[in-house]
């Protein structure tokens, strides 16, 4: 199946061929939670933590298998606060603090 495809090309390190597989699991049974959740992970993966707590949420919502696992990875997200996927965040570097 796709979502097997994109889990096991995740797993291999071909992250963007996994989002691919995943993306189109999604969109062939869009009611199957399993699919989702692999998208989220793949998106994690990829950095773009907003679209996978989107995708978490979703699986959540229609009845994933393992909802503690897609619960963790929507709460790390939330201690993140409102930082945006990597990439669009700026790099700064932290400046010492004055001792007076």
């Amino acid at each position: 199946s796709w979502n097997n495809l994109g889990w096991w090309l995740l797993q291999e390190g071909r992250v963007e061929e996994g989002l691919a597989a995943a993306r189109r699991a999604t969109e062939i049974h869009a009611w199957f939670p399993d699919s989702w959740g692999t998208l989220g992970y793949v998106l994690w993966k990829l950095k773009r933590r907003d679209e996978a707590v989107r995708a978490f949420r979703y699986a959540l919502s229609i009845g994933h298998t393992e909802p503690s696992a897609l619960q963790r990875k929507i709460r790390e997200h939330e201690r993140r606060g409102p930082r945006e996927d990597a990439g669009t965040r700026p790099n700064r570097r932290r400046e010492p603090r004055s001792g007076g």
